[in-house]
């Protein structure tokens, strides 16, 4: 099940690796779909079980991108912005 819980500790884990501790979006919108993918490749499922959907940058996941960009209410974005 998707939560925004699970999407903020991935972010963290990519941005703990980060040396300068900022990152630009569209690479951690791209290592939070890689790390899913990974993760079905390997496991069978992935981590966030967010929707993988193709954008002009290359494929992302659908609500991680929502969340980043502010644009989702309730539960999930008070996980994500805690």
């Amino acid at each position: 099940m998707f939560t925004g819980e699970t999407i903020a500790q991935m972010a963290a884990y990519f941005m703990d690796k980060e040396e300068e501790r900022q990152m630009e979006v569209l690479k951690l919108i791209k290592l939070l779909y890689l790390a899913d993918r990974e993760s079905v490749d390997r496991y069978g499922e992935p981590i966030s079980f967010d929707k993988m959907v193709r954008m002009v940058h290359g494929p992302v996941l659908s609500r991680t991108l929502n969340l980043i960009n502010g644009f989702v209410r309730g539960k999930d974005a008070a996980q994500w912005d805690a």
